[in-house]
């Protein structure tokens, strides 16, 4: 059986669900599984911060020198996910910093952005417009229209958390 991925966003779209959960073969030996979860970033929201990061790669010196874009990526998502935890009233955030197996180095624990929601990621573009801003960065027209597509959706979320808190006060 091929992957099947529903966004349920409309009573057709989960009756087209349950459907592909009846019609799902019944197997011990390699059963199928089922998960429902929030939406994660898209693939053209990958690409957008990443034109992003370019910009900020190419422009900005980091403890001494330029930065790849993985490591930008780290800390742009380090620092979108403590704001975020800081929002939400979740006042400690925390990364584990470890030493290396042969001790010689200190290594972070990994931040994916592959499982990262879409309003996560919308905050990591208005983290790294901020920064960038703040660093001098001249940002291409392709990362001007992404950040403000970022400022738009970032906006929105944060009036929604706003809201959600004022209900459970």
């Amino acid at each position: 059986m091929d992957k099947i991925e529903v966004r349920l966003t409309h009573e057709a779209a989960q009756k087209t669900a349950v459907n592909a959960i009846y019609a799902a073969p019944l197997n011990k030996d390699k059963p199928l599984v089922m998960r429902i979860c929030v939406e994660t970033r898209s693939m053209e929201q990958n690409r957008k911060i990443w034109a992003v990061i370019s910009d900020i790669q190419k422009q900005v010196i980091w403890g001494g020198k330029l930065r790849d874009r993985e490591t930008w990526k780290n800390l742009i998502a380090f620092q979108a996910l403590k704001e975020i935890a800081i929002e939400e009233d979740k006042k400690d955030f925390n990364m584990e910093f470890l030493p290396t197996l042969d001790r010689q180095n200190v290594l972070s624990s990994y931040i994916s952005t592959r499982i990262m929601t879409k309003d996560v990621f919308a905050r990591l573009i208005t983290v790294a417009e901020r920064f960038g801003a703040e660093e001098g960065v001249k940002f291409s027209d392709e990362a001007r229209q992404i950040i403000e597509w970022g400022r738009h959706y970032d906006y929105e979320l944060t009036k929604a958390r706003a809201v959600k808190r004022e209900k459970n006060a």
